[in-house]
């Protein structure tokens, strides 16, 4: 389920816990984020700044003022058809 654009930061991370190899990182996808997540247990995932997957069990953060897909909008750097977030901005699933 999508969850939507939310804030992140360093200093308040949304979802805290970096996922996945550098390799990974050059082609991922929402689906290969989502299998990271799932595989550590995670019950979100979020996809950001085109390469890099978080997940957590606990949501922090908020949902960014903007719309939901406005700083949402870089492409996966595996899958330019799919959004990966943004500039501080993750899409949380």
């Amino acid at each position: 389920t999508d969850l939507g654009c939310y804030v992140d930061s360093g200093g308040s991370r949304a979802l805290n816990n970096a996922l996945g190899t550098e390799a990974e990182k050059q082609v991922l996808t929402r689906e290969s984020c989502q299998a990271l997540c799932k595989n550590a247990g995670w019950t979100y995932c979020g996809v950001e700044w085109s390469q890099e997957c978080w997940g957590a069990n606990v949501l922090g953060g908020s949902p960014a003022d903007d719309s939901p897909s406005s700083l949402c909008n870089l492409p996966c750097k595996g899958n330019a058809s799919q959004i990966c977030g943004g500039s501080e901005r993750i899409n949380v699933f």
